[in-house]
């Protein structure tokens, strides 16, 4: 029986051109996505 998928939460905060990549602000959102990636691949 297959699990039920992971709604993931990163993906909310990824918006095409939201911000230039020279800012922090991409980097703590990538961050944030590796982190929550890491926890869920632990999960299953």
């Amino acid at each position: 029986m297959k699990q039920a998928s992971y709604k993931w939460q990163f993906a909310q905060r990824f918006r095409r051109h939201a911000f230039g990549w020279r800012s922090d602000a991409p980097i703590q959102r990538i961050k944030e996505a590796l982190a929550e990636i890491k926890q869920v691949a632990r999960i299953q």
